[in-house]
């Protein structure tokens, strides 16, 4: 496939892949750009086989391996760091760049940078479950109180039947 158009099935793919890496959600973000990462590897051909590498670069602007950079994205949303609704549309747009300036360069570093400071911290400790007081039981040899205990005990003395008049139907 080097040197030659990538067919449509494939193209039409990785389209759709890379333009799920713009998602608000993180989880599906990462797996978009993993699932094209690794449709690009299953056809045998690298980022630059399928962006083109030969194209050179305008006046200020920088080449990017298409792979590092996809790298570089997965590893920042691995991090769940927080990001900002600019650098989250930021990293949305970088599939469909080719060339990058200083400062966009600048930008990728220092998010990765921070993700790769976020995931060198230690996880932080597990909120510890606190444990209720049982109430203290009662030592042995006790008798046990009877069901009732602490209750008004029950009048059980017989209800005396009245001359009432009966009613008939």
């Amino acid at each position: 496939m080097k040197g030659s158009s990538l067919p449509p099935a494939f193209a039409d793919r990785l389209i759709k892949l890379l333009g799920m890496i713009g998602s608000a959600h993180d989880g599906e973000a990462l797996n978009a750009a993993k699932l094209a990462n690794k449709l690009v590897r299953e056809a045998s051909l690298t980022w630059s086989d399928v962006i083109g590498k030969n194209t050179p670069a305008p006046p200020g602007k920088t080449a990017m391996d298409p792979e590092t950079v996809a790298n570089a994205i997965a590893e920042i949303y691995e991090s769940r760091i927080r990001l900002s609704s600019r650098e989250i549309s930021f990293l949305s747009r970088i599939p469909e760049l080719r060339f990058f300036s200083e400062n966009q360069l600048a930008w990728l570093h220092g998010l990765l940078d921070r993700a790769r400071a976020k995931m060198a911290e230690p996880p932080p400790p597990k909120p510890q479950k606190s444990r209720k007081a049982r109430p203290s039981r009662k030592p042995k040899g006790e008798p046990k109180s009877p069901p009732n205990a602490g209750e008004a005990p029950i009048d059980t003395t017989p209800i005396p039947e009245t001359s009432a008049p009966h009613l008939s139907s």
